[in-house]
């Protein structure tokens, strides 16, 4: 548990920084920051999760689970392995896809808020160490959602919808609590907010903490 502390501790850093600072790019830089941490710190894992042990033997041999797989997870993972990619290598590029699709998600507003809370909520940061699917499967959905606010956009936006249920067909879970934290991030009364999530997460921690180790 001690790189959680770490881990944690650096992007409420990180936040706090955000927050005293009324420079956009200064903020910018903090808000990259703290994305390039959070995909280091998954990306880079070693036997962290429940099901790390099957996708990892699934990574080293796509056609080793032919069951209980979406295809469209499945047509990821092959066309990575084809290029060369191993194991490792896509956990971590699964790792990059879905915290940067989260953080570009939450970005329109310009502030930490909303990202702190992605941190804190549980089934959403952390079940991305536990859960490898679901998690990216949401996040391409959320992505989907912002491009059919657009009218030009629409098209890609269904698109997006699609392929996220065939990476998981749990995509559509999630959408209300990330349609409400980034529409409402700004208005939500960020004491209230944090004190809720923080209790929230510091249970999960507490049922979960088999898997974290």
């Amino acid at each position: 548990m001690t790189s959680f502390a770490f881990f944690y501790s650096i992007q409420f850093l990180i936040y706090i920084l955000s927050e005293l600072t009324s420079n956009k790019n200064s903020r910018l830089v903090l808000i990259w920051t703290s994305l390039i941490i959070v995909i280091l710190f998954t990306g880079l894992r070693y036997k962290v999760g429940n099901d790390y042990s099957v996708y990892f033997d699934f990574f080293s041999n796509p056609d080793s689970i032919n069951d209980g797989i979406e295809f469209g997870f499945r047509g990821l993972i092959h066309f990575l392995s084809g290029v060369g990619v191993g194991p490792y290598g896509n956990f971590f590029v699964i790792a990059t896809l879905t915290h940067a699709i989260f953080y570009y998600f939450f970005f329109k507003s310009n502030s930490l808020f909303p990202i702190i809370i992605y941190l804190l909520t549980p089934g959403l940061f952390l079940n991305s160490m536990h859960l490898v699917r679901q998690p990216l499967a949401i996040a391409v959905f959320c992505l989907g959602t912002l491009f059919l606010s657009s009218r030009r956009g629409r098209i890609l936006g269904v698109a997006l919808l699609m392929i996220s249920v065939a990476i998981h067909f749990s995509a559509f879970l999630a959408l209300i609590v990330c349609i409400a934290l980034n529409s409402y991030g700004k208005i939500i009364n960020k004491k209230i907010a944090f004190i809720l999530i923080f209790v929230a997460f510091i249970f999960q921690i507490y049922i979960f903490d088999g898997w974290l180790i």
